[in-house]
């Protein structure tokens, strides 16, 4: 049977690559999101021409909107009838040059919003389908830079590795919700430093090299764990 995978912030740098990976696989289905409707359409035709796969479908998602992603639960729900696997990978990040006092609130908010409260309206729209259904995989896009020694030892903190390391808490109270013996996993990774437009031509990794590792988890049995942090498909603490 033919699995669903949704991926947010779809449109380009890792998400866009792990939506390319999903096409080029044969029984996949990718619904390809992001908040720009023009670019997630651009995307679209983009993907098609390089992966000849005609299993893709585009719906505009803001992650920040309770309101837009009950919309995509139903639209995925009336034209799928479930939710095999769910890349979180829309992210925002500000000014890393800022300390704690410099950076405005709203600084805060807004990178909250859609790198933390993105990731549980997503959850706790689709993990209880997965759940209903007994089967589902859940990649978050995290960081390194969420690591408790990165925080310790690096100055300058901005509310991105700020919000990643709450993520990073949020994937194992998740992972601990859901019931025993159902088959749905949730996982984090890392994807390195790539050249993206939040990590800046100055990264050293292609975006593809970024998404290997989502690919990887979101591709493991029912015997793999729930609840880790994974970077290059090893496990690490944070």
């Amino acid at each position: 049977m033919e699995k669903i995978v949704l991926v947010t912030g779809g449109n380009r740098g890792i998400g866009y690559e792990t939506c390319k990976k999903f096409a080029n696989l044969k029984g996949y289905h990718v619904i390809l999101t992001s908040r720009n409707e023009e670019a997630g359409n651009e995307a679209i035709e983009k993907l098609k021409k390089e992966t000849q796969s005609t299993e893709i479908t585009y719906f505009q998602l803001d992650v920040t909107s309770d309101e837009n992603v009950l919309k995509c639960k139903e639209f995925v729900v009336e034209k799928f009838g479930k939710l095999d696997i769910l890349i979180n990978n829309a992210g925002i990040s500000f000014d890393w040059s800022l300390n704690f006092f410099e950076a405005e609130m709203e600084n805060y908010l807004q990178t909250f919003d859609v790198n933390l409260f993105g990731v549980i309206r997503m959850t706790k729209a689709f993990v209880p389908l997965m759940i209903e259904k007994g089967y589902g995989r859940v990649v978050n896009v995290s960081s390194m830079a969420g690591q408790t020694e990165f925080l310790s030892t690096t100055k300058g903190i901005s509310s991105y590795p700020l919000s990643k390391y709450s993520l990073n808490g949020l994937v194992r109270i998740v992972s601990n919700s859901i019931p025993e013996k159902v088959d749905v996993q949730v996982n984090n990774m890392h994807p390195g430093w790539c050249k993206t437009r939040l990590g800046t031509t100055k990264a050293p990794r292609e975006p593809e090299v970024g998404a290997r590792t989502i690919l990887w988890l979101a591709l493991q049995d029912s015997n793999f764990k729930s609840g880790g942090f994974y970077m290059d498909n090893k496990e690490f603490d944070w």
